[in-house]
């Protein structure tokens, strides 16, 4: 007669349930890890799925108590990891600190009672590695080199190892590059900056240039392509659809990153993230806060969330230069403070609120909005005072004597000129005009004429590192004639806007049948509009804009937009 096993498997679901049970956490982790720019290797998800596999099998081979035979193993075991690593921040953390810690020990001591030793070694090797990414990332400098910032779901539920990025060789291959986008930031206002005039003594400045866009995500990609939005595809259409660049758009890190430049980047506004396409080219990004539909997940930003000041993106950012042997590096850094809420204003009120709460609330006195104005330039300054830091560890190392530096904005914000407030509406000056400067090798220090755009921020670098441009260098002149275009909103009817030196034409709807035309010489607070004539060149530069296409499945719901401060309720 045939010997019975030791351990008879008792009756129930097969193998073949428990292992697409465990399995279940780790290809969650695989989906949501994948769009990481940094994401773990292959053999750390082999290494993963190992382990889970081992612990489904454990549970269908020792398991005995019916209990035991259901769902909550793998439920239990992820969520203890979850919490216990998550750290004892503050009151929330420290209860979800001591919740981790009583579910891991007793799955532990279930493991050890009920089903023998396998399973508790599995448990312990999960847990071990989990809380090592931790140790590793709270106790080394190179952290900033291979954790991924601003994506707090997936920093979390994803527990293996990361590995450090693949820095290109320590060799010199073109000076360094360093841009700087400030979020919001009003031409005029801009001009009080001690960090720009710093940087405007040392080169070449545009105290007017024009943004793509009334709003950061189609401006900023400009920046980042050196193309129009009707191009690079970033864009929100009608309001509600909101999609990143169109795949295989030549990034200016992606250029950088083939020439053998180290590249970084760490951006204080959510929509610039992995999903609307930034990341490509950066051997470390760091999106430093919530995107709304971040990770293939329709993520409302809360609005209680704390959002990354200047203070933390520079330091962020100065511990990256503190660890790069790379003299040839691409540094970009976006700043958030000037968008609202004011969060540093002395006004409570002024720090939570947003754009739709001043358009539906009662109506603002010239008192109110004045003392609003000065929330927003008090958070001007708080912003200047960063970049003066990032100014100063830049000089320390010589890149504004070498290297290529270009201060800008993507966009500014209206305060009533025209009848409203904050940005992604109009086209008016104090929303797309914003400020430029440009620090580069063999630039002389001055105010320039020509009319910038944004669009030409990318080809002037990639012309002054060595690589083919198209588009304007900024080193050179620009032409008396040269028009530049915008555009695009957020909410509201689009518009579309043509400028050149002395004239500002903008299109309600896109439609020539509501042109206005503005003469900034006579006219520079752009009161009195008139219909502009047949075939003038501004609006035939206008009426040849076009909408992005539609692409991809990305969508921001109303929700979201409302969170980000955009949609009237």
């Amino acid at each position: 007669m045939a010997e019975a096993p030791s351990h008879p498997v008792p009756d129930g679901p097969g193998l073949g349930a428990f292992l697409l049970l465990w399995l279940s956490v780790p290809l969650v982790e695989l989906y949501l890890g994948w769009p990481l720019s940094n994401r773990p290797m292959a053999w750390q998800y082999m290494v993963e799925f190992a382990v889970f596999a081992g612990l489904g099998w454990a549970q269908w081979r020792f398991a005995t108590h019916p209990v035991l035979r259901t769902p909550f193993g793998p439920l239990l075991v992820s969520v203890g990891m979850v919490f216990l690593v998550m750290g004892p921040d503050d009151l929330v953390g420290r209860l979800l600190y001591l919740v981790g810690i009583g579910v891991v020990v007793w799955a532990g001591l279930t493991a050890l009672a009920r089903f023998r030793i396998p399973l508790l070694v599995g448990a312990l090797v999960a847990v071990g590695a989990r809380v090592g990414e931790q140790v590793v990332r709270m106790s080394t400098i190179d952290s900033f080199l291979t954790l991924e910032g601003g994506a707090p779901f997936a920093d979390v539920a994803l527990w293996p190892l990361r590995a450090a990025p693949v820095l290109p060789p320590a060799v010199d291959v073109g000076p360094p590059v360093v841009i700087i986008s400030i979020d919001t930031l009003r031409a005029d206002d801009a001009a009080a900056m001690t960090s720009l005039r710093r940087l405007a003594a040392r080169g070449a400045s545009w105290p007017r240039a024009m943004s793509t866009s009334s709003w950061t995500l189609p401006a900023v990609a400009s920046i980042q392509t050196g193309l129009a939005p009707q191009d690079h595809g970033a864009a929100c259409l009608a309001g509600v659809h909101c999609q990143g660049m169109v795949e295989g758009v030549p990034l200016l890190a992606e250029d950088l990153a083939e020439k053998g430049y180290a590249n970084a980047a760490f951006l204080a506004n959510a929509w610039l993230s992995r999903t609307t396409g930034f990341a490509p080219g950066f051997h470390n990004f760091q999106p430093m806060a919530t995107a709304p539909f971040d990770l293939k997940l329709d993520m409302v930003p809360p609005k209680d969330e704390e959002l990354p000041s200047a203070e933390q993106v520079v330091d962020a950012a100065l511990s990256w230069l503190e660890v790069t042997p790379n003299p040839s590096f691409y540094l970009w850094v976006h700043l958030l403070d000037p968008h609202m809420p004011y969060v540093n204003a002395e006004d409570e009120a002024h720090r939570e609120v947003l754009g739709h709460d001043l358009r539906v609330a009662r109506p603002w006195t010239p008192d109110m909005q004045a003392a609003l104005r000065e929330s927003y330039r008090n958070e001007i300054a708080v912003t200047d005072a960063a970049v003066g830091r990032l100014l100063d560890a830049l000089e320390a190392r010589g890149v504004l004597d070498s290297g290529i530096v270009v201060l800008t904005a993507d966009h500014g914000e209206e305060f009533w000129e025209h009848g409203d407030v904050e940005h992604g509406h109009s086209h008016h000056a104090e929303v797309v005009d914003v400020p430029l400067v440009l620090v580069a090798p063999g630039v002389e220090p001055g105010e320039r004429v020509g009319l910038a755009s944004l669009m030409d921020i990318a080809p002037t670098v990639r012309a002054a590192v060595g690589l083919g441009a198209s588009g304007y260098d900024l080193r050179q002149p620009i032409p008396a004639d040269r028009i530049a275009v915008s555009w695009g909103t957020i909410y509201r009817r689009v518009q579309c806007s043509a400028r050149d030196a002395t004239r500002r034409l903008i299109l309600d709807e896109c439609n020539p049948a509501y042109a206005r035309l503005y003469d900034l010489v006579h006219d520079p607070m752009e009161l009195h509009g008139v219909a502009p004539v047949t075939g003038d060149p501004l609006l035939v530069a206008a009426e040849a804009l076009e909408p992005p296409l539609q692409h991809g499945d990305e969508a921001a719901t109303t929700a979201a937009l409302e969170a980000l401060g955009y949609v009237d309720r």
